[in-house]
């Protein structure tokens, strides 16, 4: 049986239809709500890249403890002469 002969049969009213669509309607928006709520996601992203200039600040001291750092930044400054020409 098709979609229009059931409802010409008048077994499925067109009130009950109008609050299906709308209990359908309110359901898709009561769950896309949480999903497209963007707030927070700049202040996350700043966040991860704190955390990122904390980690390689991190690994860089490690790095250089007890080092002649006069000696490395001349080294790197050296480096950067030859790549750059």
């Amino acid at each position: 049986m098709c979609f229009k002969c059931f409802l010409s049969k008048k077994l499925f009213f067109k009130g009950d239809v109008f609050r299906m669509k709308k209990m359908l309607t309110n359901l898709y928006f009561g769950m896309m709500k949480p999903l497209r709520n963007e707030r927070g996601a700049q202040s996350l992203e700043w966040l991860g890249i704190a955390a990122l200039v904390i980690l390689v600040l991190g690994i860089i001291s490690t790095a250089v403890s007890g080092a002649d750092l006069g000696g490395i930044v001349t080294t790197i400054v050296d480096k950067i002469k030859e790549m750059v020409g």
